[in-house]
């Protein structure tokens, strides 16, 4: 599934595809947007219509692009538009203006997340969140999957497995650990049950022609399914959390709503949706379903916990469901195609107007070898959503499944995320001023780069980080393409001059036993000028402040920016922020400007680092001079300056 997708067609049908292939289309998720480029200038299209369609990206006609719309003369409208560039950026800004962009998520989803299909009962979750915390390995959200629930009734947890939720989950908070459970939109025909009896009295279905429940079956059984085109059946679910909120659960996984049908069906095409003052049949509201669960979700969340971001994460989309959920890619292989597959899925998800995406880390179905989910993991490490995952009956995978030598490196790719978060933070606010993706293609300012154009296995999270994974078996190094300009090697400080190829080491676990960085098997450049904030790494985001961050600056001009908040609340909303600029200039020697607006207090000093310097005659900051450390062998200046400086100056 290249970015480039001239001469193919894409199905525009949120389907269930279990263990997807490399190019098997429709899968989970359908945005009738695509962007173009032509002799460097981008440009966008959205067509405005969720029926079943297609794009033909000029494989039936040559040099032709087509857009087709099934449903015969209730199809929908043929309402499109047209986005300018000139560059991605300008297009994006303006097609997430017209969707919409993602708020600010709590940061604590940002970290690690441990999942399994499934994990109980109690006593199993008790022992995992035990083992993170006894190995040092970060991480913050542990998911729960169908087999929580009482007999999958949604809103539930099986009495036997988990007879004390909220016991649970506060034992869990106590050591840092957030749950996220899973929620199917399939209710089980259950007059016993107070939620379906509830539904039912409301008439809150999707019905057939006749105004009785459609009835399908999926993980309960006989189900029936809640007309989320409704802003009160909306409501309605949106209230059933309370359930959930009760125990202590912090995020919902809104999973099977394609809406996905046993047996490999969909909902038949002639069942009735209400809409509000809009009518339809399933024709037109297929693709809309898991948006609209996930914003009764979100919305529900917001409404029970007012003081706190919801996080919710969903397995179908359409366009516009960055307003309410994380989206990931579905129930993907454990195999090398799939770990190069989910970098150019996550890219453009992100092209799509949908920041805070990932895939499940190992695949899904089957079972990665040590040296496959390590990679995996690496890869993983930087793009907004990062989360293992595993299918029942398959070995356990977590990060020190392995053994002691891999669980070395699992543990430091997972801290280096965790040090990184200012930077992945700061990207997610980048995207609620301008709606540009978390992370971005190595062309986002390069369109006029063929080689670059045809990249597709690396990333640039925010403005300045390149990120190069290894995707292939056995490979201990790896060619990467670095746009122009001039770029350093994160860890090791070389440099290197863009608008070419280069061959990096990049050794595995079994060659590099020892990395305690992170950064020697996972290839990561910054951008000359760039200014690149880092922290200490903790157990769990929150587990203290930080009253001091980190800064990388590698010399040359650029702008580079830091966001800080509270990490949750809506206090940023009043101006409880703090948002700095930095503005480098000069090589060999350097000047720096911070500005800053919020009345957030953010990080009382910063431990400054600067690469590729010679030593100076001396530091200057605001005007006076400071105390610096200079290592000769690595041209490293080391100092540590006030977080309200103003003015730094290296003579």
């Amino acid at each position: 599934m290249p970015l480039l997708r001239n001469g193919s067609v894409f199905p525009l049908w949120n389907t269930d595809r279990f263990g997807y292939r490399p190019g098997d289309m429709p899968i989970y998720s359908s945005i009738p947007f695509y962007l173009g480029v032509r002799d460097g200038i981008a440009h966008g299209i959205l067509y405005d219509n969720p029926f079943r369609a297609e794009f033909d990206f000029s494989a039936r006609m040559r040099s032709a692009l087509s857009y087709m719309s099934e449903g015969g003369i209730d199809g929908g409208e043929l309402r499109y538009y047209v986005i300018p560039g000139p560059g991605l950026d300008s297009t994006l800004a303006r097609y997430t203006r017209l969707t919409g962009r993602t708020q600010l998520p709590p940061r604590w989803s940002l970290g690690y997340h441990q999942s399994r299909y499934s994990y109980f009962p109690d006593t199993t979750v008790e022992n995992l969140a035990r083992e993170f915390r006894r190995r040092d390995i970060p991480a913050d959200v542990i998911h729960l999957d169908i087999h929580y629930m009482n007999g999958y009734r949604d809103f539930t947890f099986d009495p036997e497995r988990f007879p004390q939720p909220k016991r649970l989950l506060d034992t869990l908070a106590a050591e840092g650990f957030k749950v996220v459970t899973i929620v199917d939109p399939g209710l089980k025909v259950d007059s016993a049950w107070s939620v379906y009896r509830d539904g039912l009295t409301r008439g809150a279905y999707i019905t057939l022609p006749d105004g009785s429940p459609y009835v399908g079956i999926v993980w309960p059984g006989r189900s029936v399914f809640p007309d989320f085109s409704r802003a009160s059946v909306r409501a309605w679910w949106g209230a059933q959390h309370q359930a959930l909120i009760d125990v202590g659960v912090r995020g919902v996984w809104d999973d099977m709503n394609e809406p996905a049908s046993f047996g490999g069906q969909t909902i038949p095409d002639i069942v009735q949706f209400e809409g509000d003052g809009h009518p339809g049949t399933h024709l037109e509201y297929h693709n809309q379903y898991g948006t609209l669960m996930a914003r009764a979700t979100f919305d529900g969340f917001h409404r029970l916990r007012p003081e706190r971001r919801p996080f919710v994460i969903t397995r179908a989309a359409y366009a516009g469901v960055q307003r309410y959920a994380t989206v990931w890619t579905g129930d993907n292989n454990s195999t090398w195609d799939h770990l190069r597959i989910s970098i150019p899925m996550i890219l453009g998800l992100g092209l799509s107007g949908i920041p805070f995406a990932g895939s499940d880390i190992g695949g899904f179905n089957g079972s990665p070898g040590a040296e496959l989910y390590s990679r995996w993991l690496q890869s993983a490490t930087l793009v907004p959503f990062m989360r293992t995952h595993a299918m029942v009956g398959t070995p356990r995978r977590e990060p020190w499944s392995y053994g002691p030598q891999y669980e070395r490196a699992n543990r430091a790719t997972i801290r280096l995320r965790y040090q990184m978060m200012p930077a992945l933070y700061t990207a997610y606010f980048q995207h609620t001023q301008k709606g540009s993706p978390v992370v971005r293609p190595v062309f986002w300012n390069a369109l006029t780069d063929s080689a670059a154009l045809g990249t597709d296995d690396e990333y640039i999270l925010g403005d300045h980080l390149l990120v190069a994974p290894v995707v292939d078996s056995g490979a201990t190094s790896r060619r990467v393409y670095l746009p122009a300009g001039h770029w350093y090697r994160v860890g090791s400080g070389e440099a290197y001059d863009g608008g070419r190829l280069v061959t990096v080491q990049a050794p595995d676990a079994l060659n590099d036993g020892n990395d305690t960085t992170g950064l020697r098997g996972l290839p990561v450049f910054a951008r000359a000028g760039a200014v690149i904030p880092s922290q200490a790494v903790v157990s769990y985001e929150g587990q203290r402040r930080l009253d001091t961050l980190s800064i990388d600056i590698y010399p040359g001009s650029a702008t580079s920016e830091l966001y800080e908040d509270a990490g949750d609340g809506y206090a940023y909303q009043r101006g409880e922020y703090r948002r700095t600029t930095f503005t480098t200039s000069g090589a060999p020697l350097l000047s720096m400007t911070l500005a800053q607006t919020g009345s957030y207090a953010g990080a009382s000093s910063f431990k400054v680092t600067i690469h590729d310097v010679s030593r100076p005659q001396r530091t200057l900051v605001d005007g006076r001079p400071v105390r610096t450390d200079y290592d000769s062998a690595r041209r490293e200046l080391r100092f540590v300056m006030p977080g309200r400086a103003r003015l730094l100056q290296i003579e």
